[in-house]
């Protein structure tokens, strides 16, 4: 029952958040678009485009290469202070 609720609690709050940066968005938008003319929202739209591009691929599974180097490198703590503690024992 309580990983339920905590799953329901947690996809509200993204739903709520996903909806919030979108509407900022358009806000946004709103503002720039009398500044910046017609021409120049599509620069910046290309340019935003270009960006999450970028991003994506220069993004792409480093959080998980990170995370699964970084479990290894606990891991192999873990053994070393379990090999002295066993080391000291038959001491």
């Amino acid at each position: 029952m309580q990983a339920s609720r905590t799953i329901a609690k947690n996809t509200i709050l993204l739903t709520f958040g996903v909806l919030a940066g979108r509407a900022l968005g358009v806000l946004v938008i709103k503002k720039m678009w009398p500044v910046l003319g017609d021409e120049g929202i599509g620069i910046w739209g290309a340019a935003t485009d270009l960006v999450a591009i970028i991003l994506v691929m220069s993004n792409f599974g480093l959080g998980t290469l990170l995370t699964r180097d970084r479990h290894f490198e606990a891991v192999d703590q873990i053994d070393k202070i379990i090999l002295t503690d066993e080391s000291k024992s038959e001491l």
